[in-house]
C-alpha cells in the first residue's frame, strides 16, 4: 500500500502519509482553506497525530508536499470502517480533501481523490463514500464518484 502512495509522486511534489513534523509545513494553513481549524497548537496536533497513528490500518492521511518549499499543497483522508454486513466487509470514507490556494486547477485534487479511491480498493473496501457540497458534485463525478444518497447531519457545536 505504501508503494501505491509513493508510486504517484512526481518531480514537483512528494505524495506520502502525514508525518509528525507536518505541523510546521503549513498544515493548519492548508486545512483552513477547507474549514475552521481553530487554535490547533503543535502540542494538540501531536496528540491527535499519535492517536491516529496508533491505528495505521484505519486512518490514511495523505499529503502532497512541494519538493522545493517543503510546504503541504494538498491533504485528504481515507478512514476504513469494518462492518458486520457484507460478511465483515469494509467501507472507505474519504474526508477533508483540500488543495492549497494557488495550487488549485493543477489536477492535485483529482490525483488525491483517485489515489484514495484506489487505496480503498487495495485495502479490500467494497465501497468508498464521501460527502460534499452541491457545488463540488461535478468535481467528484470527474473522479469516478456518483451521487447515491442524501447526507444528513446534526452539528452539536454551531
Amino acid at each position: 500500500m505504501e508503494s501505491l502512495i509513493q508510486s504517484r509522486s512526481t518531480e514537483g511534489f512528494i505524495i506520502r502519509r502525514l508525518e509528525i513534523g507536518d505541523y510546521n509545513k503549513g498544515f493548519c494553513e492548508l486545512l483552513s482553506n477547507l474549514t475552521v481549524v481553530g487554535n490547533l497548537t503543535e502540542e494538540t496536533f501531536q496528540g491527535i497525530f499519535n492517536r491516529i497513528n496508533s491505528k495505521p490500518n484505519e486512518y490514511f492521511i495523505i499529503v502532497f508536499e512541494d519538493r522545493v518549499s517543503e510546504k503541504l499543497l494538498a491533504h485528504g483522508t481515507l478512514l476504513v470502517e469494518e462492518k458486520f454486513i457484507h460478511a465483515g466487509g469494509k467501507v472507505g470514507h474519504i474526508e477533508d480533501i483540500v488543495v492549497a490556494k494557488g495550487c488549485q486547477g493543477r489536477g492535485l485534487g483529482k490525483q488525491l481523490v483517485t489515489l484514495l479511491i484506489d487505496l480503498s480498493k487495495e485495502l479490500g473496501c467494497y465501497k468508498v463514500i464521501l460527502d460534499c457540497k452541491e457545488e463540488l458534485k461535478g468535481f467528484y463525478e470527474s473522479c469516478g464518484m456518483e451521487q447515491r444518497s442524501i447526507e444528513m447531519a446534526k452539528y452539536h457545536n454551531s
